[in-house]
């Protein structure tokens, strides 16, 4: 299975997020969004209405 991760520290609204995007395979992409100590996790999987849910 193939992987990827990608770790990008960005500004939004004055404040610094770790944005670690790490890819599973083909279709499997996991985003983990956090600030502060407060770690969400979003999915993006391919289907026919992707969703994006943090």
């Amino acid at each position: 299975m193939a992987q990827l991760q990608i770790i990008e520290d960005i500004t939004l609204h004055g404040k610094v997020w770790r944005l670690s995007i790490k890819v599973e395979g083909f279709y499997n992409v996991v985003i983990y969004v956090s600030m502060d100590g407060d770690s969400r996790k979003g999915y993006i999987r391919e289907t026919p209405s992707s969703k994006v849910t943090v």
